[in-house]
């Protein structure tokens, strides 16, 4: 079955380790060319800069779910809201996978995914969850397939924080540079 979410762990480019590091590209482009330029002598490709990472980082989290499940992950696209003030990037993928197996996967380890479920999907003062907080909901597939595209998301999100050891910090760590152009004068 292909079902449509978010790529689970990724904690967006706003505020992040993945957020651009222009100061390292001007520092190395000046140390390099004998320069003296700034950030508005540049023009910055953050398009191609989102995608590269995005791609690392989503196949090292394939390759990594795949420890536990086995999936087949594509990209659709990378999402930025208007305003950060609520929410993240996130990546757009659609996972193929045994659907009903991961559910059985997901019965297996209630318990250890209880905590993450009620830390997430509590509402608080702030904060009016459009979820239900309780585990067995979300062990029940019905649940879950009337909003896959966040529920099979944060399922497989909690099932990686139990079991992966690797949180994902160093996944892009490849494609963590911006390319650029030095704007005519």
């Amino acid at each position: 079955m292909k079902l449509e979410t978010f790529c689970p762990l990724f904690p967006g480019f706003y505020g992040t380790i993945y957020e651009p590091n222009e100061s390292n590209e001007i520092h190395s482009h000046n140390q390099e060319n004998g320069t003296d330029l700034n950030y508005d002598d540049f023009e910055w490709d953050y398009e191609d800069y989102k995608n590269r990472v995005a791609s690392a980082y989503v196949e090292c989290f394939e390759r990594e779910f795949n420890d536990i499940f086995p999936i087949e992950v594509t990209i659709q696209k990378v999402s930025s809201p208007k305003y950060y003030n609520f929410s993240n990037d996130t990546i757009d993928i659609e996972v193929e996978m045994n659907f009903l197996k991961f559910m059985v996967l997901v019965n297996d380890n209630k318990e250890n995914i209880r905590q993450y479920i009620k830390d997430n999907y509590t509402s608080r003062s702030g904060f009016i969850s459009h979820h239900s907080n309780d585990v067995e909901d979300w062990c029940n597939p019905d649940y879950i397939m009337e909003r896959p595209e966040h529920r099979v998301g944060a399922l497989m999100e909690a099932l990686a924080t139990h079991h992966m050891n690797n949180a994902g910090w160093d996944w892009a760590d490849s494609e963590m540079y911006i390319n650029y152009e030095v704007k005519e004068k």
